[in-house]
């Protein structure tokens, strides 16, 4: 991760006495040190509470999908993670592969004897960053609001490019509106596919 990707983020990160990441963040009213470890199990344990709630039943066999370049040892802290979660991993997934399968899967109207090829296109959190930069200068240009000097706001706006991101997937053009973005100020944008 650069230095410019740690200054976007809403927490710092400092290196902690092993070499790896130590992120610090406002939990329950105060400042406390987590492992990336922690956090993932944080969230995998809160996304287990929801999947539990919608489906009226215990979780605890999953699948996790994964980016294409985890090493080994990235691979492994996801298994742990979820092990701290409370779920039983059965299988890492590549997300290309993931992607394909729920293609596959849930699409009914397959050809049963012409060849189909189809493509997938990852646009991956890069791409989002390319969204979340080019709005974040827009802003500062048209509303003259450092999007960058307020963490609330950064999420606020990754979030917004993340959904803009899979609503071009279906759609040639998506507005953006956010309300009270940072300083009580409502910002508007677009974007085009292209």
């Amino acid at each position: 991760m650069s230095v410019s990707d740690l200054k976007s983020l809403p927490f710092t990160v400092s290196e902690g006495p092993d070499g790896y990441p130590l992120i610090h963040a406002r939990y329950l009213g105060e400042v406390k040190t987590f492992t990336p470890m922690q956090v993932f199990a944080m969230m995998l344990s809160n996304m287990k509470e929801i999947t539990t709630k919608n489906l009226n039943a215990a979780v605890h066999d999953c699948c996790i999908a994964i980016p294409v370049y985890f090493t080994d040892l990235q691979r492994r802290a996801v298994l742990d993670a979820a092990t701290i979660a409370g779920l039983h991993p059965l299988r890492l997934l590549h997300e290309t592969t993931a992607t394909a399968l729920a293609y596959g899967i849930y699409k009914t109207d397959l050809p049963e004897n012409d060849p189909l090829i189809v493509a997938f296109v990852d646009i991956r959190h890069a791409s989002m960053q390319v969204l979340f930069h080019h709005l974040a200068g827009k802003f500062k240009e048209e509303y003259k609001i450092h999007v960058h000097q307020n963490a609330r706001a950064c999420l606020r706006l990754r979030a917004a490019c993340e959904k803009m991101k899979k609503m071009l997937s279906a759609n040639p053009v998506m507005p953006l509106n956010i309300e009270c973005l940072m300083d009580e100020t409502d910002v508007k944008g677009i974007m085009k596919r292209e």
